[in-house]
């Protein structure tokens, strides 16, 4: 039987000073990752979406279009945004990203909870990250390392030092950065405008790439009642 802990430091102590296998704690972030992806409707549309946009740009600028061209774009255009949900698809592209990105630095042997004490390891994490043999390190000197709760922001996880662990091309960086300002627009109730570009489809491209797939519980099955 387990041993209860007596509190959410003590629980990430026991992990970070080995009680536990990091790169199964590791494993099941991707797992969580992988569902954002699954959860979205932006994945399994990414064919559709890329032939989409080929057939537009084929198309061209409706500026000088004729009716009847005029007319397919917008029919095009419709089809196209069928391909991905506002608000909801970049919460879970955002989700995704992050915690695909916690589980490389794990994996890597990186802390991925904010440290709370000694007062130089916690200003030293915004910065850059700090690795578990420091923490061990210090552990097995009697200094104590206290964690938070809460874990690395996405801005922390955007800064050089982290992202080389994780990283992205410039176009995909940039297609986050949309994503993560359409995401925090989440409560905002004017109108406002959706697309899907080239930039999106290579981010989605990108992490639906990078983060593993797991084989799915087989579905057991009914027995019938016997007659």
């Amino acid at each position: 039987m387990a041993v209860p802990y007596a509190s959410i430091h003590h629980l990430y102590h026991d992990h970070y000073a080995g009680g536990v296998k990091i790169a199964e704690w590791a494993k099941q972030l991707h797992r969580n990752a992988r569902l954002m992806l699954e959860r979205t409707a932006i994945v399994p549309n990414l064919a559709r979406a890329h032939l989409l946009l080929d057939v537009l740009e084929r198309l061209g600028p409706t500026s000088h279009a004729s009716e009847t061209q005029q007319s397919q774009v917008f029919g095009i255009f419709g089809l196209l945004t069928e391909c991905y949900t506002p608000v909801a698809d970049d919460v879970l592209v955002t989700a995704a990203f992050e915690i695909h990105a916690k589980a490389k630095l794990l994996n890597a042997g990186y802390i991925i909870h904010n440290i709370r004490k000694p007062a130089h390891l916690r200003k030293r994490q915004k910065d850059q990250p700090i690795h578990v043999r420091t923490v061990r390190a210090m552990m097995k000197r009697g200094n104590d390392v206290l964690f938070d709760r809460t874990t690395l922001r996405i801005t922390t996880l955007l800064q050089e030092s982290y992202i080389r662990h994780y990283p992205l091309s410039a176009v995909a960086l940039i297609a986050f950065d949309e994503v993560r300002r359409r995401r925090n627009l989440v409560h905002f109730a004017e109108p406002y405008t959706w697309g899907i570009d080239r930039n999106l489809l290579e981010l989605v491209d990108h992490l639906n790439g990078v983060v593993p797939l797991f084989p799915k519980p087989a579905r057991r099955r009914r027995s019938r009642p016997s007659a």
